[in-house]
């Protein structure tokens, strides 16, 4: 008899086909930490892919950064991994300033730009994988 695991990412990016890709966010900085997702978060992230049936899930952590050098609804990936088939993407993102006005229509946005431009990095890699080596490609 197999286990049933029960979870629930903190978003889920829906599509008709079912959860093209989840977002679980981090409550906890990575202020004097070395830049890697820890096992304790990788393994929680591979059950919520295993349970939405998808391949990518962006951690989204608390930035610890100035506002002035890293505003609002910035992000940036500071770790990926890959297991299998399922990618794991480390992204420190800017909360700060939420509660300006507009301020999460900017957050919103910066994590859309960030996430567009994850998948179109993962889906080129996947595609790369498929079909073999590109000239004048660098693999990874």
């Amino acid at each position: 008899m197999q286990d049933i695991v029960y979870a629930r990412p903190d978003i889920s990016v829906l599509y008709a086909s079912g959860a093209e890709y989840v977002l679980d966010a981090k409550y906890k900085t990575r202020l004097g930490r070395t830049p890697s997702i820890q096992s304790a978060d990788l393994y929680e992230s591979l059950a919520f892919m295993r349970a939405a049936d998808t391949k990518y899930i962006g951690l989204l952590y608390p930035s610890t950064r100035s506002m002035v050098d890293f505003p609002l609804g910035t992000c940036s990936v500071f770790d990926s991994v890959t297991v299998d088939e399922h990618h794991v993407d480390g992204i420190e993102i800017q909360i700060q300033g939420l509660a300006m006005k507009g301020g999460l229509n900017t957050l919103v946005g910066g994590v859309r730009a960030t996430l567009v431009d994850r998948a179109k990095h993962v889906l080129s890699d996947e595609l790369a994988e498929e079909s073999g080596p590109v000239p004048g490609r660098e693999p990874g």
